[in-house]
C-alpha cells in the first residue's frame, strides 16, 4: 500500500519498478519516528471482485487488481479526502438501486482537527461524513438499511437517495419481554448498557426472516423485528441453580452503566411467584431501599442502581440483601438472603 505522504501507488505498470522492485517503495508498518508508515497497519479490509479496500491507521485505500497479482492504489486520509478521522476499523459495501456505497468507521488519531464518526463515498473517491462525534465500533449494510454499533448505542438509517444526507434513528436499549406458555408471566430481561460493540444482520433461511443480532458488555441480544421493539436476551450464567448479586463488589459509577445510572443484578433461580420483594439493608441493619417487581406487569429485571429510598447513592461498605419470593407452587414467599460489597 502507499507509503503515509503518497496519494497513489502503481504496481501494474513497469515503469514503477527497478529490477522487479518497486521503486522509492520500502514496506515498514512501524511508527514514523521509526522511518515507518501508519498507512501499512491494517485493521479492516474490504474485498469484491477486483477491489480491496483496506482501513488503517492513516485512511482508507482502494486497490484495483490487475493481472499477475498487481494491484492500483489510491490512498484517502485527512483532512484533504474529507474523511473525519485517519484511524479506520471498519468497512462496508451497500449495493443499492445502482449506486455502491462503501462505508467506513473513521476515528480520530493524530491530527488536530479529526473526529470520531462514519465516512462513507457513493461514487469511490469522493468523501461524506455522518454520525460525527460518536464513537462506532463496526458498521453494517444491507439493501437500504445501514447500522452502526455506538458507544450509545445501535443506530440505523434507511437509504432512499444516496445522494440526500443520511437520516439516523437511535434504538433504545433492548428489553425481554417473552409472555411464558400458558401463563399470565412474563420472561423479562433487560440489556444494562447503551454501549453496543457488534452487530450483525443474519438472513440466512435458517430464519424465517431477518434476525438482528447485538453484542454488549451485558450480553448478547437477538430480535427479529427489523425496528428492534422486543429481544431475547442469552447471557452466560455463573450457576443457574444459585441465588447471587454481580458483579460483586459493585461501582454504580463503572458497572452496567444506562443513561448514567450503574446497576447490580441479582440472578435468582426456581421463582414461581409473579412478585419479589426486594429490601436492602446497610450493615447497620438499618433499610435503605425497598422495592417490589412484578413480572405480571413490568419488563425490568432484578436490580438495584445503588441509591437509598430519596434517589441518594450510598456509602460504600457491605449491604445485605433480602429477596422474598416463592420457590414453589402453593408454598408462601420466604427470605433469600445476599450480601453484597458497594465500592464506588
Amino acid at each position: 500500500m502507499p507509503l503515509d505522504d503518497m496519494d497513489v501507488l502503481t504496481t501494474c505498470s513497469d515503469t514503477s519498478y527497478a529490477d522487479n522492485i518497486l521503486k522509492d517503495y520500502y514496506l515498514n508498518p512501524r511508527d514514523p519516528l521509526d522511518d515507518g508508515n501508519h498507512n501499512h497497519k491494517a485493521f479492516s479490509v474490504l474485498a469484491y471482485g477486483d477491489t480491496v479496500w483496506v482501513g488503517t491507521a492513516n485512511g482508507i485505500n482502494r486497490g484495483l487488481l490487475g493481472q499477475n497479482g498487481c494491484i492500483d492504489w489510491v490512498h484517502f486520509s485527512f483532512p484533504q479526502d474529507g474523511i473525519s478521522g485517519n484511524f479506520v476499523v471498519g468497512l462496508a459495501r451497500q449495493v443499492w438501486g445502482n449506486t455502491n456505497i462503501i462505508w467506513a468507521v473513521t476515528i480520530n488519531a493524530e491530527d488536530q482537527g479529526e473526529e470520531r464518526g462514519l465516512s462513507y463515498t457513493i461514487d469511490d473517491s469522493t468523501w461524506h461524513t455522518a454520525l460525527i462525534g460518536e464513537r462506532i465500533y463496526n458498521v453494517y449494510a444491507e439493501d437500504s438499511l445501514v447500522f452502526a454499533a455506538s458507544e450509545n448505542g445501535l443506530w440505523k438509517s434507511i437509504i432512499d437517495d444516496p445522494h440526500d444526507t443520511p437520516m439516523w434513528a437511535l434504538f433504545e436499549p433492548a428489553i425481554q419481554a417473552i409472555l411464558l406458555e400458558d401463563s399470565l408471566v412474563f420472561d423479562t430481561d433487560e440489556i444494562l448498557t447503551n454501549e453496543v460493540i457488534s452487530f450483525a444482520f443474519d438472513n440466512r433461511p435458517y430464519y424465517s426472516q431477518a434476525v438482528l443480532w447485538l453484542g454488549t458488555l451485558d450480553g448478547l441480544a437477538r430480535s427479529s423485528d427489523i425496528d428492534g421493539s422486543n429481544w431475547q436476551i442469552f447471557r452466560a450464567e455463573y450457576d443457574p441453580t444459585d441465588l447471587y448479586a454481580y458483579p460483586n463488589p459493585y461501582s454504580p459509577y463503572s458497572h452496567n452503566v444506562l443513561d448514567g445510572d450503574g446497576y447490580v443484578r441479582f440472578h435468582t433461580s426456581g421463582v414461581v411467584s409473579y412478585t419479589i420483594e426486594m429490601s436492602i439493608y446497610n450493615f447497620a441493619l438499618g433499610n435503605v431501599f425497598n422495592k417490589k417487581y412484578d413480572s405480571r406487569s413490568s419488563t425490568e429485571s432484578l436490580k438495584w442502581d445503588g441509591k437509598d429510598q430519596n434517589g441518594k447513592l450510598v456509602d460504600n461498605g457491605v449491604y445485605f440483601i433480602n429477596l422474598k419470593f416463592a420457590e414453589k407452587q402453593n408454598l408462601s414467599p420466604e427470605d433469600h438472603w445476599l450480601k453484597l460489597i458497594v465500592v464506588k
